[in-house]
């Protein structure tokens, strides 16, 4: 299966995609730029599902950032199950593993989207449907 990992920001979008069993971290893109970079991706790499961030609270609950990346990924229209994963402390997984390099500030988005994809398709039963958002 080939499936793509969405970081959703503010400002920028991280992207990482799966297949044959390796996760990369593929790329950050602008917010303006990324339903068309998420779109163009799924034709050219045949992608079967998309794993979205939802960003909530250490507590489990909603944070003003929940309702960005729900809105956000109900603007992807592509005919694809889009689904929802708990992305608590990606970002800071993403931050340790970039530590050091000159270009970690515009890495870390295209990391954190891999770590939402490895846990996306590690534990699919804790991911969402878009649909029952």
């Amino acid at each position: 299966m080939t499936a793509l990992g969405v970081d959703v920001g503010r400002v920028r979008v991280g992207l990482a995609v799966e297949s044959a069993g390796v996760v990369l971290p593929l790329r950050t893109v602008s917010r303006d730029e990324a339903i068309d970079e998420i779109t163009e991706e799924c034709i050219r790499r045949r992608v079967e599902v998309i794993f979205v961030g939802l960003p909530l609270n250490l507590k489990g609950d909603n944070t003003a950032s929940t309702d960005d990346s729900i809105g956000f990924a109900k603007e992807i229209k592509v005919e694809l199950p889009i689904r929802m994963i708990d992305e608590r402390m990606t970002t800071n997984i993403a931050l340790d593993i970039s530590k050091g390099r000159k270009s970690a500030k515009a890495e870390v988005d295209s990391l954190s989207a891999a770590e939402i994809l490895k846990l996306g398709l590690s534990n699919p039963s804790l991911a969402k449907d878009i649909n029952g958002f």
